[in-house]
């Protein structure tokens, strides 16, 4: 019989910045606080808002990077990160390869990656985890709305899962019967404010509807409400995790 599971959700985090040449070592004892939350987690989610690696351009130019280096993810297997998203509109901040490459280098850490890929079908692809008998699917998507500009995949490239509203309810009406549980990761609003807009309530509501258990929200940078709907739970933004300073913006 399978019982009840309990999940470990964190905001949009990033590890470069004023945390540059920090040893994971030291960053792990500063954190330490955090990790025993963690560790009462059975699976621990967060938003990953940093593109990693240092090489290769942006695909925006004109817009500020924030990066890490790649050996700074040693710090998520510390925490214990289960799942991450790279569905935002800053893992592509050193390009499409990085992207990929940075994806590659988290699933060989054990840690899921949702949300990215190197075509759609891959980027809005479920994750699957597997806890008390229970099988829990992951799906991530961003907006490429201007107030967020996240880079979406084609069918051709690389790029992170679109927000488009029929796009994320196909997925998710395809993976449903699959999973005991599912959970859906948004990138989308807009910075600083603290309510949300009423058509991310209304998108939210409808994703409870089919059939999602938690709606969990990212990019606002601040926190706004949490509500519980039918039969499940929405984060319309849980701010920020661990981001640091980046000089430059």
């Amino acid at each position: 019989m399978s019982r009840s599971v309990q999940l470990a959700f964190a905001g949009d985090t990033a590890l470069g910045g004023s945390l540059d040449g920090i040893p994971v070592g030291e960053l792990t004892r500063r954190t330490g606080s955090v990790q025993a939350l963690f560790a009462d987690a059975d699976q621990r989610f967060l938003s990953f808002d940093c593109a990693i690696g240092r090489q290769g351009e942006s695909v925006y130019p004109e817009e500020y990077v924030i990066d890490c280096d790649e050996g700074s993810l040693a710090l998520l297997s510390e925490w214990g990160i289960d799942v991450v998203s790279l569905a935002n509109n800053h893992s592509t901040d050193r390009g499409l390869p990085a992207l990929l490459q940075g994806r590659q280098s988290l699933r060989a850490r054990g840690i899921g990656v949702i949300g990215a890929g190197q075509d759609d079908a891959e980027a809005s692809s479920c994750w699957i985890t597997q806890c008390h008998g229970m099988k829990i699917g992951w799906l991530a998507f961003a907006s490429s709305d201007p107030w967020v500009g996240a880079y979406p995949s084609s069918a051709d490239r690389a790029g992170v899962a679109e927000l488009n509203q029929a796009r994320v309810l196909a997925a998710v009406a395809a993976a449903r019967g699959a999973v005991d549980a599912l959970i859906v990761s948004l990138h989308w609003g807009k910075e600083y404010i603290r309510v949300p807009p009423p058509q991310n309530v209304q998108f939210a509501r409808q994703l409870i509807d089919a059939g999602v258990r938690v709606v969990v929200g990212h990019h606002p940078h601040v926190i706004q409400p949490v509500e519980s709907y039918g039969r499940g739970v929405i984060c319309y933004s849980l701010g920020n995790f661990l981001f640091p300073d980046y000089p430059d913006q």
